[in-house]
């Protein structure tokens, strides 16, 4: 049985994009004392989303944290908080190339 050798937790710090064009602003403001989350999976309302190149985030912030971890032997992993998201997959990945370069 492999042992771990460390976890390493990605990012260092929390994500943060920018409400381009301002339609979050312009979406809280016409829906006064209305939460632009929709409580089903925690999603926020589209107008409080943006595209980028990992995943849909929230404009506001994003607390996505990604887990991985290595073993003794040298093998390297994403723990299961970490699979099935494009977000980790894309830290995975840079991870992978800084540690072996």
């Amino acid at each position: 049985m492999d042992t771990l050798l460390r976890i390493t937790i990605r990012p260092l710090g929390p994500k943060i994009t920018a409400d381009s064009g301002g339609t979050c602003h312009a979406w809280q403001a016409s829906h006064p004392g209305t939460s632009p989350w929709i409580i089903v999976n925690s999603k926020a309302v589209p107008a409080c989303e943006h595209t980028d190149s990992a995943t849909k985030v929230l404009t506001i912030s994003l607390w996505q944290y990604c887990a991985f971890y290595e073993k003794k032997d040298g093998s390297k992993g994403k723990t299961i908080n970490s699979w099935n998201n494009p977000y980790c997959e894309e830290q995975f990945q840079s991870w992978i190339n800084e540690s072996s370069g």
